[in-house]
């Protein structure tokens, strides 16, 4: 298990014991201050920990001074191409920043390092395969020249001593991004952001970003994620969790169960399943690592699912309750959803008891 330097900034903090941190980026239009309030809100509700925020221009700036009034989210500006723009932020008291050595002149750095040191700065060196004036090519080669150009970036900040930074080394291709953070990570401490670039949107984003970001976490590498899609913001954070979640690392919300469907099926799963899940949802906080298992047939269910605190299978004109794979009681069909909801309001007396 990767062990990596615990860094702070105010009341938020990175790597060493700290959790593994799920966060987003900010989509809205920077022309509509409403639209990005309500979707930082969404944000925090749906469990983001760290906001990522483009600042492209002057007038971003502004839209930043005023959300980082509304929000206890922490904003990290990104940015490209200006150090200008960096000073100015960091003189209007933005506190975290990520810059990206694909598009910054490195002949810069050197005062923004002094700058970020006297400021207190949290930084994150943003390596991106295409952000470069000739793309570095996928698999061995490009993480290494990767991995190259990052240790090149971060002499300025180990010769400073200031250590306040997180690295990343992200590639659209899977393979490449998973040796990258695997060779550095092998001789360095620095926490490391996970995520794959350009994932895409729906099923093909979200697979790729779970196994490259699922394959690294598993090796102990990696103190905070974005998968990043194409869709809203708050399914980032949703697709984030449940990666720690499948991995163990991170429990938020109850873990929904249940089998694909086969012929034996005697209940309609799918649709069981999103009942289920809506009756459970004013429940998730406070039953937190909580299991429910709904399972099509009465032949495996309760077996397949042993592990559920709470499980239904599906008979020709029964359905049976199970908990911890052992079966509680057997009713008609047409009453499981209300016999779910009073099992669900028992464990939830049974939390508040304990």
């Amino acid at each position: 298990m990767r062990k990596s330097r615990l860094i702070k900034a105010g009341n938020f903090s990175l790597g060493g014991n700290s959790p593994v941190r799920v966060e987003s980026m900010l989509k809205s239009s920077l022309d509509d201050v409403d639209s990005n309030l309500k979707e930082l809100k969404e944000l925090e509700r749906a469990g983001c920990e760290l906001v990522r925020m483009a600042i492209p221009s002057r007038k971003a700036l502004k839209v930043y001074e005023i959300l980082q009034k509304e929000t206890s989210l922490p904003l990290m500006g990104d940015f490209h191409f200006s150090s200008l723009l960096v000073k100015e932020a960091i003189e209007k008291g933005m506190k975290m920043v990520r810059i990206n050595p694909g598009n910054l002149r490195e002949s810069s750095l050197k005062d923004l390092v002094s700058i970020f040191k006297r400021n207190e700065i949290l930084v994150r060196i943003g390596i991106n395969a295409a952000s470069f004036p000739n793309p570095l090519p996928p698999g061995e080669e490009g993480a290494k020249e990767m991995v190259k150009i990052l240790r090149e970036w971060l002499k300025p900040f180990d010769k400073s001593s200031h250590s306040l930074v997180i690295c990343s080394l992200k590639s659209s291709d899977v393979k490449t991004t998973v040796l990258a953070n695997q060779i550095f990570s092998a001789d360095s401490d620095y926490p490391l952001h996970l995520g794959i670039t350009e994932a895409g949107g729906g099923l093909e984003g979200t697979i790729k970003s779970s196994v490259g970001i699922g394959i690294l976490l598993w090796q102990g590498i990696g103190d905070t994620i974005r998968v990043s899609l194409t869709g809203p913001s708050t399914d980032e954070v949703k697709v984030g969790y449940e990666i720690l979640k499948s991995l163990g690392i991170r429990k938020r919300g109850i873990e929904f169960i249940s089998c694909p469907t086969c012929g034996r099926a005697r209940i309609n799963v799918e649709e069981i399943l999103a009942k289920v899940k809506e009756i459970s949802q004013p429940y998730a906080k406070e039953l937190t690592g909580l299991k429910i298992a709904v399972m099509g047939c009465e032949v495996n269910g309760p077996g397949e699912a042993k592990e559920a605190n709470l499980g239904l299978a599906g008979g020709k004109a029964y359905a049976l309750f199970f908990k911890k794979g052992k079966i509680i009681q057997k009713v008609k069909k047409e009453k499981m959803i209300d016999i779910f909801k009073e099992e669900l309001k028992k464990l939830s007396k049974e939390r508040k008891s304990c």
